[in-house]
């Protein structure tokens, strides 16, 4: 499991990017409610959402099984370093420990909790229209960031419910555009990738629709993601804090992906028949291509300026 959790779910480098967003979300909440943060919904939201991503990380494994074992039989499970029943346990564990902690900080939560889980299970089960969503990217992608907004919420209630009794509020709705915004952000610049870096029977957007529409269309999350941001700013009169950090942020990116633009279109080949001879461990495979991920880090530092901006920095400079 310490090989896997390394290979497929790195707890420190998902562990920091989940305490920054969920952090973001509860500092989020505490603004729109005139409150301090509290310590206690910062450790439920965080280990919620840590759960959370844990949970759709088994899914994953469970969903891309034959896949895997045909054309990435490097990665874990297909080569025999755990098995989903392993996974499936772990996942149900984290599943108890989420309601355990809903009860201890707000039982009211646990409604929001169930309607999370039951959308996650039509998520697995691809809203029983498997084929078409595989026909149609879009929506199958659109369908599935639903879940991040969701996991947005919860956090949010975390600081909300146990002050207000309140799970939803009006006030919460650009925050949770802009997250739905930002996780298609990350999913687009995560399946984008170099012609050099594209690999048989892995399907990425840059191969789907070649590589300049590809980013394109990631800038348009991120142009989505700005406005939304901004107004989820002016909704907690943070706007002076989170509008010069977003426009730096536009203008850096801009600059970044400007070169490949102009990038010739690629189409991906078939998938060969058989698998490909492929390193022992998935994170050998990682590095060979990390050169050829062109929006790695132009996502990171955009996720990480908007959360920072919109939950963290109005709490820190007192806001």
């Amino acid at each position: 499991m310490w090989i896997y959790q390394k290979e497929r779910f790195p707890l420190v480098k998902h562990g920091l990017l989940i305490a920054i967003f969920s952090g973001a979300a509860v500092g989020y909440g505490a603004n729109l409610i005139h409150t301090r943060p509290a310590l206690t919904s910062a450790f439920v939201a965080f280990f919620s959402t840590l759960a959370f991503f844990w949970q759709m990380r088994v899914a994953d494994e469970f969903k891309d099984l034959a896949d895997d074992t045909q054309y990435r039989p490097y990665r874990p499970v297909p080569r025999g370093l755990v098995s989903l029943r392993e996974l499936a346990i772990l996942g149900l564990m984290s599943a108890m420990v989420q309601a355990g902690l809903a009860l201890w900080l707000a039982p009211s939560l646990l409604g929001l909790l169930v309607s999370i889980w039951a959308y996650f299970g039509l998520m697995c089960k691809e809203f029983f229209v498997r084929q078409w969503l595989r026909a149609h990217p879009v929506a199958y992608v659109l369908s599935h960031m639903v879940i991040v907004p969701l996991i947005g919420a919860y956090a949010v209630a975390a600081q909300t419910v146990p002050t207000t009794g309140i799970v939803f509020a009006w006030g919460m709705l650009p925050f949770l555009l802009t997250c739905f915004c930002n996780g298609l952000v990350i999913e687009l610049g995560r399946k984008i990738r170099l012609p050099a870096g594209e690999e048989l029977g892995v399907e990425t957007y840059s191969a789907l629709w070649g590589l300049p529409r590809a980013i394109r269309l990631w800038l348009g999350a991120v142009g989505l993601t700005a406005i939304f941001s901004l107004g989820a700013a002016w909704s907690i009169n943070t706007l002076a804090i989170v509008a010069p950090i977003v426009s730096a942020l536009l203008g850096w990116i801009s600059f970044k992906t400007w070169p490949w633009l102009g990038q010739v279109a690629t189409v991906q080949p078939p998938s060969p028949p058989v698998p490909n001879p492929r390193p022992k461990g998935e994170r050998s495979v990682e590095k060979r291509h990390k050169t050829h991920d062109p929006l790695d880090t132009p996502t990171a530092i955009w996720t990480l300026g908007i959360y920072l901006s919109l939950g963290w920095l109005p709490w820190l400079l007192g806001g």
